[in-house]
C-alpha cells in the first residue's frame, strides 16, 4: 500500500474497490496518494502534498486587446499565471500582481484602498475612493489596459470577474486619474466663472473709460463756449470805449 507523508489514511476507504490499497491514503483537496509520498492532485490543485491552487485562463480576443501584446511568450506567461503574471512587464521591479488564492480565483494586489475606519480616524489617504468618471459619456480616459476601480482599491489591479464577484486574473491596471482629470468639472467651472467675471470686469472699466472720456469733451466743449463768450464780450467792451 502506498503511504505518503504529507497525506493521510483514510479509515473509511473501500480496500477491495481499491487493488493494493492505493488511494487508501489521501492528500490535501481529492488528491490520492498513487505511490510512496507521491500525491495524484485533483483538478485545481498541484504541489507536493497538493495544497498549491492552479489559476489559469484562457486569452481571448478581448483579453489579447487588453493586454496590449502580441508577443505570445507574453500571452503564455499570462493564460499559465492570470494572477501573478511575473515575468510580463518589462519593468523589472514590478513584483506579482496579485495571487493565486484557490483554483482559477486570484487576490490581486492593492497599493491603496478606503477605509471607512481609518478615515474616520486619520482621514489622508485613508479616505480616497476609486476614481469613476462622471464624464465617462464624453471621454475615455482609459486605456485597453486600464480599469475604474470597483472595490474599495484605488491603486492596484483587478481583472476578470466571475459569477461569484471574484477575480480569475489581476491582468488591469486600476486607473489613477491626474489633478486635471479627477477635477474637470471644478476647473472648467472655475474657469467659465473667471471668464466671466473677467468679462464683467473689462466691461465695467470700458463703462468707466467711457464716462471719463464724455465728461471730458463735454467739460472742454464747456471751457470753449466760456473762452469764447469772454472774449466777445472783451472785443465788444474795447470796441465801445474807442
Amino acid at each position: 500500500m502506498p503511504m505518503c507523508m504529507q497525506g493521510y489514511y483514510d479509515p473509511s476507504c473501500n480496500a477491495s474497490a481499491a487493488p493494493g490499497r492505493e488511494g487508501c491514503y489521501r492528500c490535501a483537496n481529492g488528491g490520492i496518494c498513487v505511490s510512496p509520498d507521491l500525491c495524484k492532485c485533483a483538478e485545481g490543485w498541484s504541489g507536493y502534498d497538493c495544497r498549491t491552487p492552479v489559476c489559469k485562463a484562457e486569452a481571448t480576443p478581448l483579453i489579447r486587446k487588453q493586454l496590449m501584446s502580441s508577443d505570445e511568450r507574453k500571452i503564455r506567461i499570462f493564460e499559465e499565471d492570470p494572477c501573478g503574471m511575473v515575468g510580463f512587464s518589462s519593468l523589472h521591479n514590478e513584483g506579482p500582481r496579485g495571487v493565486c488564492l484557490l483554483p482559477n480565483q486570484c487576490t490581486c494586489n492593492c497599493q491603496g484602498s478606503y477605509h471607512d475606519e481609518l478615515c474616520r480616524k486619520i482621514g489622508g489617504k485613508y479616505c480616497q475612493t476609486p476614481f469613476n468618471d462622471p464624464l465617462f459619456r464624453r471621454r475615455d480616459v482609459l486605456a485597453p489596459n486600464e480599469i475604474f476601480g470597483t472595490r474599495n482599491c484605488y491603486s492596484g489591479y483587478e481583472g476578470l470577474v466571475d459569477g461569484n464577484h471574484l477575480f480569475g486574473s489581476c491582468h488591469l491596471k486600476i486607473y489613477e486619474p491626474s489633478f486635471f482629470v479627477r477635477h474637470t468639472r471644478a476647473v472648467v467651472s472655475l474657469s467659465i466663472l473667471s471668464g466671466i467675471s473677467l468679462c464683467l470686469l473689462a466691461a465695467n472699466l470700458w463703462v468707466k473709460f467711457t464716462r471719463q472720456q464724455r465728461s471730458r469733451q463735454k467739460e472742454r466743449r464747456t471751457n470753449n463756449v466760456v473762452g469764447s463768450t469772454t472774449s466777445h464780450a472783451f472785443a465788444h467792451h474795447v470796441k465801445k470805449r474807442e
